[in-house]
């Protein structure tokens, strides 16, 4: 543990918020319970290495040691040189703000100036580029720390994959790829590639290839390749011209390969998606991080929707300003797939690699074993063919060539992604990777390595046009809920969560959602006890002791015999107040679980009887409270509500003028049957009628129909879920 330089208590005795916020930065180098940490925890979504933090301007200055070879102690001539800054605004900021900023920089009179920013007037992301000395940088964030979250050096990027051994390479250029032969199969190759029956393979989903941009005129994309962003166009606007096929264009050959195996009509994985040429890497295959951020605010503040960011690139740290433009991007409903990168080495080393909002791929061999380069460990999502892959190149039109790398198992993973886009329309991000975790292929990767999830890309025979579930992504064990069960992972962010679990008024704060690991240190879970996201409270400054969160359920629900509550919950900090439920009844509240002081670091599990309830009408409250200091984050996950059999209070019908309660059936994976290994397990989602007194809904049986009557069932719940949702869309909101 460090020990603390006091060297201002208060702003008062400090001349401005430059030397009071790097007081509280100097000395806590090693100390991860350090509370300094407080004054990042809003400013940005991932942990603060305090001891590479430099505050400049009032404004932390966050992997400050990149910025020069010195590291945090440059020379007097590495502090005069320009170099690039990306300064990340608060959500607050328009375009103009970002202009304001712009135009006092220049009013500096030096050469410094922006050279990038946002447009977060049309959900951009508030960020602007600088070429700047230390100095100059300190001038003008002094006159807008306020407006400015954090700022961070930019820093290189690109490819660096490993040249394809000889001898895995594909024979012929009109051979099928092993990769799109390996996912379409649970285990194995079966020398050819099929997507579901029914399938628009990829139609109406839209993906951004960031690389070294796309031979759009290729053969094998069917004019369906559009340039469309261009760091390294002349000017400020980025954008490409309609029609302009230079703009965009790949020189190097590894864009266009890349979107070959997204979207190509021999080579790609979803042959009818839509491909955008986003050029962030130079002909020699560098860029920066500046690019990232510039290729997503032009896909999140013009790009066409559904869209997949596909990036098969990366450099060395862990960037902020990369980290929290995923994590928005994916909340615009813009999924992230990116490589983990080709050093044998951990991937949360690298970036875009690291960041939490990004699915992760690393790269196996033919036969499933992880390919030697791949990057490892706890921040890979899942695994794809990578090697020796065969796809189109760059220097004609017919061309192609079988190169070797994690750039080559990402976009593998965006072409499934663009086929769930496709076939569930209106699903969000979220969903889109819970599913693909969920069909992926279990414990079929040798030597992946402690820490690195075994999942295996595969694309199971799922059945198109149907509503899309909200599929958990856990990597360890899934527990198939009873039918009736209203289950909650948290996985969307759509409120209320899960369509029952709602914010309330008269508290003091509402839950946080959060995947991976809580900002504070020492308390908060690492990661979701199921899927991939959980809620917590966050317990750091404004909070104060005893303020609460509540949630709860947005309509009283009518509770049956052998009704029952089961959740899991995570209490670790040197500060954890309470964690209580209740049921709330025409008799009074009852607490039914209370639970206080820590309760170890890991997370535990709770099923509650509510055989008490059988035929009364109830709503469930969870509420949460702060402790004495910020060291007391309380997390939840895995809810699951199950109502109860009719009988005893059973689910009443709708009545007159509402939709009829509904049972949706997904029948289980039959064993042994081609395609349907890693397919969801049979769950059954009740919607509770708000209205009581009307005969109660059967139930489902317990096991689905066989046979010729399986089929036709099968069909009639398909149309009642047609209905179901044509009605639904036509209640006003």
């Amino acid at each position: 543990m460090g020990t603390e330089v006091n060297v201002c208590s208060d702003s008062s005795a400090c001349p401005d918020q430059t030397t009071l916020l790097q007081s509280k930065v100097q000395m806590h180098m090693f100390d991860d319970d350090d509370p300094s940490l407080m004054e990042h925890e809003h400013r940005t979504s991932i942990g603060v290495n305090m001891a590479t933090t430099k505050v400049l301007g009032g404004v932390p200055i966050y992997n400050y040691h990149l910025a020069n070879a010195g590291g945090m102690n440059p020379s007097l001539a590495e502090l005069s040189e320009q170099k690039a800054w990306i300064i990340i605004f608060d959500d607050t900021t328009t375009d103009d703000d970002e202009a304001n900023f712009c135009a006092n920089l220049k009013n500096l009179g030096t050469n410094v100036q922006c050279v990038d920013s946002g447009d977060p007037d049309n959900n951009g992301e508030p960020y602007v580029v600088v070429r700047a000395n230390e100095a100059e940088l300190k001038s003008v964030l002094s006159q807008h720390f306020s407006h400015v979250r954090y700022g961070e050096p930019d820093g290189p990027t690109g490819i660096d994959d490993p040249e394809p051994d000889p001898s895995l390479i594909e024979e012929e250029a009109t051979s099928l790829p092993w990769g799109l032969d390996r996912i379409d199969d649970p285990t194995g190759q079966d020398g050819s590639y099929n997507t579901p029956t029914n399938s628009k393979q990829g139609a109406g989903a839209h993906v951004y290839v960031a690389d070294t941009g796309i031979w759009t005129k290729h053969v094998d994309f069917e004019g369906r390749a559009i340039p469309a962003y261009d760091y390294y166009k002349r000017g400020n606007d980025k954008v490409c011209p309609q029609g302009d096929a230079n703009c965009g264009r790949d020189r190097n050959g590894h864009g266009t390969h890349c979107a070959g195996t997204v979207g190509g009509k021999k080579y790609g994985v979803a042959k009818k998606t839509s491909l955008y040429a986003a050029k962030v890497l130079s002909d020699r295959g560098s860029g920066s991080f500046a690019g990232i951020l510039g290729s997503l605010d032009y896909v999140m503040s013009k790009g066409n929707k559904p869209a997949i960011w596909s990036a098969s690139l990366g450099g060395r740290g862990t960037m902020h300003s990369v980290a929290d433009t995923f994590k928005k991007a994916n909340a615009a409903n813009i999924l992230i797939s990116v490589a983990a990168g080709n050093s044998n080495a951990d991937a949360c080393g690298f970036t875009p690699a690291f960041a939490p909002a990004a699915i992760t791929v690393g790269a196996t061999q033919k036969g499933d074993r992880r390919a030697g380069y791949s990057n490892y460990g706890k921040c890979i999502d899942i695994f794809a063919p990578g090697s020796a892959v065969l796809s189109a190149w760059w220097n004609s039109d017919t061309a192609s060539k079988s190169i070797s790398g994690t750039s080559m198992a990402c976009p593998h993973v965006s072409g499934v992604a663009a086929l769930v886009y496709g076939d569930f329309p209106g699903a969000d991000a979220a969903s889109v990777e819970g599913m693909i975790k969920k069909f992926a292929g279990k414990q079929k990767v040798t030597d992946a390595k402690p820490g690195s999830p075994n999942l295996m890309l595969h694309v199971p025979s799922w059945v198109p046009g149907g509503p899309i579930q909200t599929f958990t992504t856990t990597t360890t064990t899934t527990t198939t809920a009873k039918p009736g069960t209203l289950a909650c992972s948290f996985e969307s962010s759509s409120k209320p969560y899960c369509g029952l679990w709602q914010d309330v008024g008269g508290d003091k704060f509402d839950w946080s959602r959060k995947s991976g690991k809580t900002p504070s240190g020492g308390t908060g879970p690492d990661k979701a006890s199921d899927g991939s996201y959980y809620l917590y409270i966050e317990t750091s400054w404004p909070r104060k002791n005893k303020d609460n969160a509540i949630l709860k359920t947005n309509k009283a629900l009518q509770i049956g015999s052998t009704a029952s509550l089961s959740f899991d919950y995570h209490m670790k900090g040197s500060s954890i107040n309470t964690l209580k439920v209740s049921v709330v009844s025409g008799s009074g509240a009852d607490v039914v679980f209370h639970k206080t002081m820590a309760q170890g670091s890991s997370w535990k599990s709770e099923k509650i009887d509510l055989a008490q309830y059988t035929g009364k009408s109830v709503t469930f409250v969870i509420e949460a409270n702060r402790g004495p200091s910020w060291s007391g984050d309380i997390a939840i996950d895995n809810v699951n509500l199950f109502v109860g059999a009719p009988g005893g209070g059973g689910p009443p019908a709708a009545t007159t003028g509402a939709p009829p309660a509904t049972t949706q059936w997904t029948p289980p994976a039959t064993t042994g049957a081609p395609g349907t290994t890693g397919a969801p397990p049979a769950t059954t989602q009740w919607t509770p009628p708000a209205t009581t007194g009307a005969p109660p809904v059967s139930p489902p049986p317990a096991t689905p129909p066989s046979g010729d009557l399986g089929k036709k069932v099968d069909a009639l719940q398909k149309t009642a879920d047609e209905i179901l949702k044509l009605l639904k869309s036509l209640q006003p909101r």
